[in-house]
């Protein structure tokens, strides 16, 4: 199972509580708008390669895939949706980047790793059926109680 605290987006996903509850002063939208526009490219990247290279060997990849869109749904689009009408200050993506510097050295402190390793783990987890990230896990359980 890959943790909570190796997935960035979830990071994002806090810093938007904790901005929507008035504990951090910076704007997570761009964050939130940069993490949409990684899933995007990751569905697309999913979707080519499994056209191209395992259209018959994948099981339910659908299945695996629509959770992923939903999760990433979750925790991108819906705070999307409640910082819409915010603006994005230079701090803001001052902040966006410092975050992302800290998540980085968490990752190679922590557990001697970087992200191009968590999100090769997070990808397999997609196109082999795994749901070994948290949320979908738990919407597999709770969707397709399995």
């Amino acid at each position: 199972m890959i943790t909570i605290d190796l997935i960035f987006s979830y990071w994002i996903f806090l810093w938007f509580i904790l901005y929507e509850f008035s504990v951090v002063p910076y704007n997570p939208k761009f964050g939130v708008i940069l993490g949409i526009i990684e899933i995007i490219g990751t569905a697309i990247v999913l979707l080519y390669h499994k056209f191209l290279y395992a259209s018959n060997r994948i099981k339910k990849f659908e299945t695996t895939l629509a959770l992923f869109l939903l999760a990433n749904f979750i925790i991108k689009c819906i705070p999307l949706y409640f910082l819409w009408n915010t603006t994005i200050l230079r701090s803001d993506i001052f902040f966006t980047l410092l975050l992302f510097m800290i998540y980085n050295c968490y990752l190679f402190v922590i557990y001697n790793t970087d992200m191009i390793k968590v999100y090769t783990d997070i990808y397999n987890s997609v196109y082999y059926n795994k749901q070994d990230t948290p949320l979908m896990f738990i919407l597999q359980k709770w969707i397709l109680k399995n």
